[in-house]
């Protein structure tokens, strides 16, 4: 994949794996996700309904999925109902620069908003900035 690391990072800014030690409460929710890049024409959008249990607000173990060969381990910081982190990870495209992410998320119990952006030099383009940005709202018991 083109840009496979990169992709890994938003993906993880999304849907379950922002899910962490601020309160969440298990059950149905909608996410909302949009994801801006300057090299698409237009921001992309998605709406999911998902079941949330228990076992998936585990923000370390998700974060642990980062791939420790080419990305510097991430600590997640938690304050009060949010939670930060960042990561580096080395650039397949340009071996002289990394790619760079910081992610927030902010949740009350039943809504959360946060969101996650990654940089990278890409040879021929130059600097680019990834933002996905997501909002969640509890809907209930999960069907």
């Amino acid at each position: 994949m083109f840009y496979k690391t990169a992709l890994l990072l938003v993906a993880l800014s999304s849907a379950n794996t922002v899910f962490a030690e601020p309160q969440i409460k298990p059950g149905k929710w909608r996410i909302t996700s949009v994801v801006e890049n300057p090299m698409m024409p237009n921001a992309q959008q998605q709406v999911t309904e998902e079941c949330i249990t228990e076992s998936t607000i585990d923000f370390e173990e998700i974060m642990a999925q980062v791939p420790t060969d080419s990305c510097s381990p991430v600590t997640p910081q938690f304050s009060g109902n949010t939670v930060t982190w960042e990561v580096t990870c080395d650039n397949p495209m340009n071996s002289a620069e990394k790619i760079t992410g910081q992610g927030t998320f902010t949740s009350n119990g039943t809504s959360g908003e946060g969101s996650f952006q990654i940089t990278m030099n890409i040879p021929v383009i130059g600097v680019q900035t990834i933002t996905s940005r997501w909002q969640h709202e509890y809907l209930g018991e999960c069907d």
